[in-house]
């Protein structure tokens, strides 16, 4: 793996203040003080970036407790990062072809990844970089999630034309259920996620079956909330009864998961959007495929709607945007394949 420069400046933090302020209501004068001042300390310019020759970040994901910041690399390589820095701590060899699919125990020390071609999703020690086992063979891994107990993983992908969906016991190496197989024409997970407790995991899916599903930690079915378009990606917020999704046709949306009803739609990025993380209970940030004039990302109010902060930085094609649990800082993965005039493939935000 190899790099040619990684560089620290300063960039303009914008805040979008809700359209009450400027209309001048003084009942939400107070509010929209109180949030100015906490939008401050969320991201507001970049702390670092990291130019790569050939290897560009595909998938990234933050670790130990967010001091570490974990790196997929479309030369098959793993790096294992100094999250404040992003200087490489340790890297080692995963798959042959690129590293499409990472997750990491934020509080453990285990690493999961899976790849484009036909090879097992690998389970690696994050401290040593060793193998530790490798799991179901697949011709495509589509997701990976740990649950936050750090017992199981969820692990799915396509073979012979059918996605799986299936939990395994880290411990015992086992398989605790298959969840469920689907046509890959009908089902293809965006964001696998374990509630916190780590009793249920949420899908949202791409597809003839677009939407949020639901299953019980012992593999029970418990919900289908249908939605009219693919849900690439999806953060859980409010004890797991609120969901927000990133759509293929460039809307972030708020889902009640006890009603299935859909709460808003904010829409403001150009193209398709690739990722959505949590900031917090009433916050999400998304990224989108296709440069946009706001910036980079966007930092959405899911009560009301309303864009709150972006930076003036003019870059597209993001494939993935991660929140450090820590620092609130915001990790980038820029699908640039290939060299194509040194481009930035990992860049860092902070307060």
């Amino acid at each position: 793996m190899s790099f040619s420069q990684k560089s620290h400046r300063p960039r303009t933090f914008c805040i979008q203040r809700s359209p009450f302020a400027t209309a001048g209501y003084s009942a939400f004068a107070g509010l929209v003080l109180l949030l100015s001042s906490v939008l401050w300390a969320w991201p507001s310019k970049l702390l670092y970036e990291i130019r790569f020759d050939e290897a560009q970040v595909v998938t990234l994901a933050f670790s130990d407790g967010g001091d570490e910041l974990i790196t997929g690399h479309a030369d098959g390589q793993v790096a294992v990062r100094d999250a404040d820095d992003g200087d490489v701590i340790r890297s080692f060899k995963a798959h042959k072809g690129r590293v499409y699919q990472l997750a990491a125990q934020i509080d453990g020390d285990l690493i999961a990844t899976g790849t484009l071609g036909k090879d097992q999703v690998k389970v690696w020690d994050a401290g040593s970089g060793n193998l530790e086992f490798s799991l179901t063979r697949y011709d495509e891994t589509f997701g990976l999630a740990f649950s936050p107990d750090n017992k199981y993983l969820v692990i799915s992908g396509s073979s012979s034309g059918r996605t799986s969906v299936e939990l395994w016991n880290l411990e015992k190496r086992t398989k605790v259920a298959t969840l469920g197989t689907f046509p890959v024409a009908q089902f293809v997970p965006g964001r696998i996620l374990f509630s916190a407790d780590s009793k249920k995991i949420f899908v949202s899916v791409q597809n003839q079956l677009h939407g949020i599903h639901i299953w019980s930690a012992s593999g029970q079915k418990l919900k289908f909330i249908p939605f009219t378009d693919d849900i690439i990606s999806m953060s859980l917020h409010q004890n797991e009864s609120i969901a927000v999704g990133a759509t293929f046709k460039s809307q972030v949306v708020v889902i009640d998961l006890n009603t299935g009803r859909v709460l808003r739609t904010m829409s403001g990025h150009k193209g398709h959007i690739t990722s959505v993380d949590r900031l917090d209970e009433n916050h999400a940030v998304s990224v989108s495929y296709k440069r946009d004039d706001t910036g980079p990302f966007i930092i959405w109010d899911i009560r009301t709607g309303a864009k709150v902060a972006t930076v003036n930085d003019k870059i597209s094609s993001i494939n993935q945007v991660a929140v450090n649990p820590k620092t609130g800082a915001l990790a980038l993965a820029l699908n640039t394949f290939g060299n194509l005039g040194n481009p930035a493939t990992l860049v860092v935000y902070g307060p």
